[in-house]
């Protein structure tokens, strides 16, 4: 029996109905005749998830999927030890794994992992950062840091923290701008031209006459770890204080896409890159949950797929849920693309490289479709058995 602890009620209800019912698609895709699924409320609180886990004990549940929320998890990942049960959690916070549970979510660090090195793979040196003074920001700059240094960037790139206020996002954006400086070397440019006074300087003279900066910024390309109104906040202010394409290439995680669909609309956006789940696929789950459902999925719906879907196939297959079935190193596939649970709880994605264009997500780099053998060392966050039938079952219901 599978478990599943959502937020049935309460604010994220209607989050924790789309992970629901892509919970079901998974049954109908990949699951037998033997193997149920037990919903069950979490009211989007720790108290309501402690009750829900309680519950599924009760009906002798093998494997717990959920809950959504860190705090949650944290609160049901003891009981889970105690019992002895698989917990594989929806949240993307890292230090939940310290639990012993299992962290499915797509953390910031792999996705600013994944762009940073595709910026080092481009050419890009000096990228630099703007995040906000959150649990988000904190974990989006301690593994910017990291990244600086895995992949050989410079360490003088500069990084900014944004407040909250509109003031304090333009303070922020002027500073790492270096706004000041550009403006002066603007001035003595002009004078320059001036005293010159012949006709190519001149001409020269005229094409400063829209700019309010003189030279790029000191940076190559500049990593913006937040999303919806306060991303279109931040490119504005970009675009303001001259900071952007060709000189400066924007970059980000799925934090973009997930809260702002419409993110084509922003001009000053195009040719800004990404770390995000495979397009295609993601697409393809979209067009299957709005058939069934007639409705879009919530972003945080693939989890709950791919998350019962493994949780099915080794029922299925195994019979059980081992720890070192859960944690084989050639992982599994879903709609989210390839994903494999460590050994010390976190989960690892395949990620793609997408470019913003004027109507679509281009793919610049494909999400891989195989990871490398065994688990990598990661730094430290501060603050099953599958064979190949069972990988290809996960990917027909991909299809």
């Amino acid at each position: 029996m599978v478990a599943l602890l959502l937020p049935l009620s309460g604010e994220h209800a209607a989050i924790g109905r789309d992970m629901l019912d892509a919970a079901q698609m998974a049954l109908f895709a990949v699951g037998d005749k033997r193997t149920v699924l037990l919903p069950r409320d979490t009211r989007g609180t720790p108290e309501g998830a402690v009750a829900a886990f309680r519950a599924a004990v009760q009906e002798k549940a093998g494997i717990v999927l959920g809950p959504l929320f860190a705090v949650s998890a944290r609160a049901v990942a003891p009981l889970a030890r105690d019992a002895g049960i698989p917990l594989i959690t929806f949240s993307n916070d890292s230090t939940v794994a310290e639990t012993g549970a299992f962290v499915f979510g797509l953390r910031p660090e792999e996705q600013i992992e994944r762009v940073m090195e595709h910026a080092a793979r481009e050419g890009l040196r000096r990228v630099a950062l703007v995040a906000s003074d959150d649990a988000y920001g904190r974990r989006a700059r301690a593994a910017w840091q990291r990244a600086l240094e895995r992949f050989g960037l410079d360490p003088s790139s500069p990084a900014e923290v944004l407040g909250q206020t509109e003031p304090e996002l333009d303070v922020a954006m002027r500073r790492i701008s270096a706004y000041e400086a550009r403006r002066a070397a603007l001035e003595q440019q002009k004078a320059a031209l001036k005293a010159r006074g012949d006709e190519v300087a001149q001409a020269a003279l005229a094409q400063l006459g829209t700019r309010e900066t003189f030279g790029p910024p000191p940076f190559d390309a500049l990593l913006i770890a937040e999303g919806g109104l306060r991303l279109r906040s931040v490119v504005a202010l970009a675009d303001y204080y001259d900071v952007g394409p060709p000189e400066v290439r924007f970059l980000g995680t799925a934090r973009w896409i997930e809260e702002d669909p419409r993110l084509f609309e922003l001009a000053s956006l195009r040719g800004a890159r990404f770390a995000t789940r495979d397009p295609e696929t993601m697409e393809q789950f979209r067009s299957e949950f709005a058939k069934a459902f007639g409705r879009q999925p919530s972003p945080l719906a693939v989890l709950a797929f791919d998350a019962t879907a493994l949780a099915l196939v080794l029922a299925r297959d195994e019979g059980r849920f081992a720890r070192s079935a859960l944690t084989a190193p050639e992982g599994f596939i879903g709609y989210g693309g390839i994903v494999r649970l460590r050994p010390d709880g976190l989960a690892e994605h395949g990620l793609a490289i997408v470019e913003v264009t004027a109507d679509r997500l281009a793919v610049v780099e494909p999400a891989p479709r195989r990871f490398p053998a065994g688990f990598a060392t990661l730094a430290p966050v501060q603050a099953g058995s599958t064979t190949s039938s069972q990988n290809r079952a996960i990917a027909s219901a991909t299809r």
